[in-house]
C-alpha cells in the first residue's frame, strides 16, 4: 500500500504528530511505538535509514515522518 507523508510547517502552531489511517495495522503500531520509545538505540531516540547510511535520531528532532 502506498502511504503519503505530508509536511506542515507551522512556526507559531503547537507541535504534534498525527497518525491518520485507514485501520490500526502492524505498520502504524511500530511507528507508534518508535514515536513513543524510541528503537532500542536508546530511549527517545530511533534509527532512520536514507540509502546505505543509517542515522541515530533524537526522536524530539523529527519533525515530520
Amino acid at each position: 500500500m502506498k502511504r503519503k507523508i505530508r509536511i506542515e510547517v507551522d512556526p507559531d502552531g503547537e507541535e504534534e504528530i498525527i497518525i491518520r489511517c485507514r485501520q490500526m495495522d502492524e505498520d502504524v503500531i511500530r511507528v507508534q511505538k518508535l514515536l513513543e520509545n524510541g528503537s532500542g538505540n536508546r530511549p527517545g531516540e530511533i534509527t532512520l535509514r536514507l540509502g546505505e547510511t543509517e542515522y541515530i535520531v533524537p526522536v524530539g528532532d523529527v519533525i515530520f515522518f
